[in-house]
């Protein structure tokens, strides 16, 4: 048996490419449910002369909390919050007129948001809303 050249490059590129398949098969890192910037609450100013049903802002979440092709649920933890999370979006609408004296509405907002990973057995994740 003759060894050559183009032989054993051959072995050394078969042998990497095996060494490398076994290599990313490890734990895949789920980002579902993280805020996009790294933080671990979110923080909205609004104008109390926001109408009902007007966007307050976006959900900085990383996933897609789409019905049909979604990865993620997002809910409230608190029953009647004042405000709403727009159907299959991140957006957050206003449920009751702001009022900063306090008199004719909230001066302002918290609430928690619940970012469940659909198809996982992983905990949900609590993110704190602010709006102001």
């Amino acid at each position: 048996m003759r060894i050559t050249y183009r032989g054993v490059i051959h072995f050394v590129g078969v042998f990497f490419m095996v060494l490398k398949s076994n290599t990313t098969n490890g734990a895949i890192l789920d980002s579902r449910c993280y805020l996009e910037g790294g933080g671990s609450a979110e923080s909205f100013l609004a104008n109390e002369d926001l109408q009902v049903g007007s966007i307050i802002g976006k959900l900085r979440i990383n996933g897609n909390p789409d019905a049909e092709e979604g990865d993620i649920d997002l809910s409230f933890r608190e029953k009647e919050a004042p405000i709403e999370i727009v159907s299959g979006t991140k957006d957050l609408s206003l449920a009751v007129e702001l009022d900063k004296e306090g008199i004719g509405g909230p001066s302002s907002i918290y609430v928690n948001v619940i970012c469940t990973r659909r198809r996982s057995t992983d905990p949900s994740f609590v993110i704190p809303v602010n709006i102001r």
